[in-house]
């Protein structure tokens, strides 16, 4: 037994026949823990061939078939151009002929010319595009990947992968670590010691923040498969300090995510002199292995003392706060009106009280990388998912995305562009803590919800035609719901708003007791009337 820890050697019985009639080779089974006796259906000897054979036979039979699923995707996807094609046509003639039946001087027919070339074009061909983009998620039969994928996209997918799932990996390397004997356990365990008594880099204002880490060529594989891009509207003066808030939450926030927590979209080039750090929630911090992570990015701790200590490190100091939270993920659906909920004034306050502006931050696309439920205001989806946010403090939106190798199921997001812009600065009064009042708070706040609707308003066209932006608050107790813009806002709340880390759970700031019952406001411009 000195030899090879493992070999077969035929044994003196040789071959026989078992009770269903396939012939066996019994071999012993020679390794360091003795001698035991293994019976194969197949000699390993002669009979690799046919295994060779069968597993040619079985990828042969695999790509066929995904050769097959490519043409019947083209060939729906061909027909959808068709359909939309001859309805196009069909409006155009329509209207050709009411204006034809009408006098040639009408003007009320150049407009409907006009309208079928701009708008209703536009929107014909958006259907299209969606029509054709999302046509492989209702297929009957699952749409897998094709078989020759560049390796670029393999990178992307992977990087995806790896880093929306990292804190689950970070878990089954504590458990193998808990498992584990020796050395590596008790050096683990006193790991767990610091990390629950002593540990203060999330929220000290500093961490460890790593520009290599956050340059890695690794985070333009996870840019690339969107992709994600950055722009900035107006330049930042370096000896300023400032609070970022990020729209829309969406399901997990990629973009806030991506473009704040690394280089892979060039902050820093857009930006210089600017020392951001993306806020997110101390959950995340009792992750073992995964909150050094998240600080070696730039990412602290949520709470009110963290973003001082974030914004009293001096000139060119800011944070990022991803605005809205749990409760706005619900109401992130794919191709829809952008619902907001930024009816809490605790980030205005926190720049009050540390001499910094405002800047509205805006993602298009933020909503679409995942298709959810629909779950109306009122459906008894809507009222389970309210309820268990409540109890939990978790968000439980039902999600669809895609697979690794397939297009219709899984929980990777699709591969829909993020676009995020970064407006100018909202100036506030520079004033003390005693000065800061409810009054301040109120005006300064409207005044950021000015200049976010401002710069919706001078993207949507382009990255979101036929899209409202729309104000969601909940309605209070005792006041008649407000019916125009400046109705009466919510109460001013003194804490935080606490955003949702993008690659995390769900966690968010506690919920006003009449959350359930809300009103939307569209925003100035908005040809959309106010749902019930």
């Amino acid at each position: 037994m000195s030899g090879s820890p493992l070999r077969l050697t035929p044994s003196a019985a040789g071959s026989g026949t078992c009770s269903v009639g396939v012939v066996t080779h019994e071999y012993v089974r020679v390794s360091p823990y003795g001698v035991g006796r293994i019976v194969l259906p197949f000699d390993p000897r002669t009979d690799g061939v046919v295994v060779v054979l069968l597993s040619w036979g079985a990828v042969a039979f695999v790509r066929e078939a995904a050769v097959a699923r490519d043409d019947k995707y083209l060939e729906r996807a061909a027909e959808a151009e068709r359909v939309a094609k001859r309805e196009q046509n069909a409006s155009a003639k329509k209207a050709k002929k009411e204006s034809n039946s009408s006098s040639s001087g009408s003007s009320e027919a150049d407009k409907r010319r006009l309208s079928l070339s701009g708008a209703d074009g536009k929107e014909l061909a958006e259907r299209a595009a969606a029509v054709v983009q999302d046509l492989s998620t209702h297929l009957a039969f699952p749409a897998f990947a094709p078989l020759k994928v560049p390796m670029y996209r393999r990178r992307q997918t992977l990087a995806l992968f790896v880093s929306s799932f990292f804190s689950l990996w970070c878990c089954a390397f504590a458990l193998l670590l808990i498992r584990a004997q020796g050395w590596p356990f008790y050096l683990f365990m006193a790991y767990l010691i610091w990390m629950f008594f002593f540990q203060d880099y999330h929220k000290n204002g500093r961490g460890f923040k790593s520009n290599k880490f956050r340059s890695m060529g690794w985070w333009r594989w996870f840019r690339d498969y969107f992709p994600i891009s950055l722009h900035a509207t107006t330049p930042l003066k370096p000896e300023g300090r400032y609070v970022f808030g990020y729209h829309p939450h969406g399901i997990l926030s990629l973009g806030a995510f991506l473009n704040f927590g690394s280089e892979a979209t060039g902050f820093g080039q857009k930006f210089p002199g600017i020392d951001l750090r993306l806020m997110t929630l101390t959950s995340n911090f009792r992750i073992p292995f995964y909150g050094l992570m998240l600080s070696m990015m730039g990412i602290m701790d949520a709470s009110r003392e963290s973003c001082n200590n974030c914004l009293s490190r001096g000139p060119g100091s800011a944070i990022l706060l991803v605005l809205g939270g749990a409760k706005e993920s619900l109401d992130a659906h794919a191709h829809s009106d952008y619902e907001l909920t930024l009816h809490r004034k605790g980030f205005v306050k926190v720049a009050l009280e540390n001499q910094a502006d405002l800047v509205p931050v805006f993602s298009f696309g933020e909503n679409d990388v995942w298709d959810q439920v629909s779950n109306p205001r009122g459906s008894t989806l809507r009222n389970i998912q309210d309820r268990l946010q409540q109890l939990f403090g978790f968000a439980f939106p039902l999600v669809k995305g895609r697979g690794i190798f397939q297009y219709n199921f899984g929980l990777l997001p699709h591969r829909r562009p993020i676009t995020t812009f970064v407006g100018a600065p909202v100036v506030l009064p520079k004033l003390a803590k005693e000065d800061i009042t409810d009054a301040v708070i109120n005006e300064s706040h409207e005044r950021y919800k000015q200049a976010l609707e401002e710069l919706f308003r001078t993207y949507a066209p382009t990255f979101a035609p036929h899209r409202k932006l729309i104000f969601v608050k909940p309605a209070q107790a005792g006041q008649k719901r407000g019916k125009e813009r400046g109705a009466a806002p919510a109460a001013a709340s003194t804490e935080t708003a606490e955003p949702q880390h993008p690659i995390a759970a769900d966690v968010v700031q506690p919920v006003d007791a009449d959350a359930d019952e809300a009103e939307r406001q569209p925003a100035d411009g908005s040809t959309l009337v106010k749902r019930k």
